[in-house]
């Protein structure tokens, strides 16, 4: 996010990857949210806006990796500095030598 270029995001995710916003109060209805409508907010995002990772941790089971953990968005609004601490969570399957389990 600190680069504030959603194509370049974007294309860190498959096209069939669900999304849920850190600030959205539902699930996607539907799969393959797309990552681009999802980044989309970059284009009102002030440039004072940072993205600081914090502690995660990696398990994995069998064919599948789970990556949970905190992150930090902070931004300056009107001169008083504004912090808002989110969780993550990723899950992916895992490659091997024949592709994806």
């Amino acid at each position: 996010m600190n680069s504030y270029n959603a194509e370049r995001v974007v294309a860190l995710y498959d096209a069939e990857a669900v999304l849920w916003g850190t600030r959205s109060a539902t699930l996607p209805r539907h799969p393959g949210f797309r990552a681009r409508l999802h980044f989309k907010i970059f284009q009102s995002v002030p440039p004072s806006c940072k993205v600081e990772l914090g502690e995660h941790r990696i398990r994995i089971y069998r064919d599948m990796a789970i990556n949970s953990g905190f992150y930090t968005l902070s931004e300056d609004r009107d001169g008083t500095s504004i912090i808002r601490p989110a969780g993550s969570a990723l899950c992916t399957g895992i490659a091997t030598d024949a592709g994806l389990s």
